[in-house]
Formats: structure tokens, sequence, C-alpha cells
């Protein structure tokens, strides 16, 4: 199959190259300031997301595993807390299917209007049935009855890495691991030359 290149003469290369990156004003981060624990700083950058009118700002990319490929696609995060990260779907999708044969996940955060992106990394559990049904419940589809097919699954978080854009592409990057029950905080800003 052929691509037909742009009539003005240039590459698509040119035209993807040209477009902006990043929003002219980005937050500061310090990776000094970041907290012990990765859920205050997501909750606070969830909280900008929002408060700065990021559409759908608990928009995500949930990828999965099938079979020896990586899935992905686009979902909404349900809640979250120190016992994971939430989403919901049928039993019958095809990301139930593969969290059945692999109950690992990530979940990839990407606030265009700040510049930041957040990931989420680790095993997947459902969560508790009353959880299920009381989200359930609570869409516009519901029809008032319990729904066994249902589920609601959470991401129980291994590893969580943040980015801040900087226009210098000199991107700062700190990566939490869990150890036990406590959280190893590790900085992955590249160095500047």
């Amino acid at each position: 199959m052929n691509i037909q290149e742009p009539q003005d003469g240039t590459s698509w290369r040119d035209r993807l190259r040209s477009i902006p990156a990043f929003p002219d004003e980005m937050p500061d981060f310090e990776v000094a300031d970041a907290p012990d624990d990765p859920l205050p700083l997501f909750e606070a950058w969830l909280t900008e997301a929002m408060a700065t009118q990021v559409r759908q700002a608990n928009m995500m990319t949930l990828s999965t595993i099938d079979g020896d490929h990586p899935a992905a696609r686009t979902l909404i995060l349900k809640d979250f807390g120190p016992s994971g990260f939430d989403f919901a779907t049928a039993r019958t999708t095809a990301k139930a299917r593969q969290l059945a044969e692999r109950p690992v996940a990530s979940m990839l955060f990407y606030w265009t209007e700040t510049g930041r992106q957040v990931e989420v990394r680790g095993p997947v559990v459902e969560a508790p049935e009353e959880e299920i049904q009381a989200d359930w419940l609570q869409r516009p589809s519901s029809d008032g009855q319990p729904n066994p097919n249902w589920v609601v699954y959470r991401i129980e978080p291994e590893v969580i890495e943040f980015l801040q854009s900087k226009h210098s592409r000199r991107h700062t990057r700190i990566r939490y691991a869990r150890e036990g029950d406590a959280w190893r905080l590790e900085n992955l800003t590249a160095p500047e030359k």
C-alpha cells in the first residue's frame, strides 16, 4: 500500500516533527520535592490536571499482554488508593481474557496541558464483589440489577514512574519501586552534558 506524501512538498516526517510537542508553560518539578510515597504525588498531579481543564483527566492507556504481544486501549480510572488503581470492564472483553491468562498490566496517564505522564505497573486482581456491583449500579447503562458479567480490576502497583516534560527534552523522570511496605525512589532524569 502506498502512502501519498502531502501536497505541499513536505514529507510526513517533516509534518509530524513540526507538531508542537508541549504547551508554552509547564509546571516545575524538583526531584528533591518528591514525597516518600508515590500516591500523594499522583493525587497532586491528577488534581492539577483536573484544575487545568484537562479533558477527562482520569483517562489512561491500559496495556495488557495478548500472547506474546502487548495490547493497549484507552479507559478511565475508576478509583485509586493504597490498595491500587481501579478500572472496569465486562468479563467477556479481550482485556478480561488477557488478564485471566497473564494478570499483569500497566496504566499510562498523559496530560498534554501540563506535559506530565504517569505510568503504573503491577499485578492485577479483581476488586471485592461489593465494589464491583456498586460500580455497575452507578453506570448510566445499569438497569438497577446486579451484573455478573461486570468486573472491576485493580492494579496493585509495584512500579510508578512520573515524568515532567521540559522544552529542552531533558525531562525530569523518577521511578518508585515497591519494596515490601515501603517505596524506593530512583531519579531517572538524564544528566546534563
